[in-house]
């Protein structure tokens, strides 16, 4: 059936593509993570100073 036909991806090649894609996501979904606390802590900053002035 695949007879004459090679890979497009070795299978190294696949792995590592596979790892690149896992961390891209685990690193998006940190910084997302990360720039949700960050405007979080100024929406709430100033309130906590208001309230103790």
């Amino acid at each position: 059936m695949f007879q004459g036909k090679v890979p497009l991806l070795s299978l190294h090649a696949l792995e590592q593509i596979h790892i690149f894609i896992f961390v891209l996501a685990v690193t998006h979904v940190a910084l997302s993570a990360f720039t949700v606390l960050l405007g979080l802590l100024q929406v709430v900053t100033p309130k906590l100073l208001l309230v103790r002035a």
